[in-house]
This record gives structure tokens, sequence and C-alpha cells, in this order.
């Protein structure tokens, strides 16, 4: 039988790994939980937003790119 605390730490392992956190980072977010120090925490989920920045910019990037690469093929079929 687990205690509220496991239960809500799987809960939020389970959380973070659904919204594609890496296994390192879910170990700090968990380890900041567990601790008294949520700096550890904050820096993980600091990473987290960070990388998806990165990649939705890159995403917006190619998406410009392949619409002006489109854009000069008008005639294409389809």
């Amino acid at each position: 039988v687990y205690d509220t605390a496991q239960l809500t730490r799987a809960q939020v392992i389970a959380m973070l790994r659904e919204a594609g956190y890496a296994l390192p980072d879910v170990r700090e977010v968990i380890s900041g939980m567990n601790g008294s120090d949520p700096s550890r925490t904050r820096a993980a989920l600091a990473r987290r937003e960070e990388d998806l920045d990165r990649i939705s910019l890159a995403r917006l990037r190619a998406t410009a790119a392949l619409h002006g690469y489109l854009t000069r093929w008008p005639n294409q079929p389809s």
C-alpha cells in the first residue's frame, strides 16, 4: 500500500513524462519535492521551458520556410 506522498510523486512523474520531460529533469523535480530546496525543481522546470521555446521557434521557422517554398510553385498538382 502506498501513502499519499508516494501517490502524489507517482502522479507528478506521470504528468511530467506525458508532457515530454526527460528522465533527468523528472528526477530533479522529484528530488526538489522530497527536499527542502525548491530551486532544483524551478531549475528543471526552467530548462524544460527553454527547450520548448527553442523547439517552438525551430518549428515556426521550418513552417515559414515550407510556406515560402510552396508558394513559389503555385501550379503543382495536388
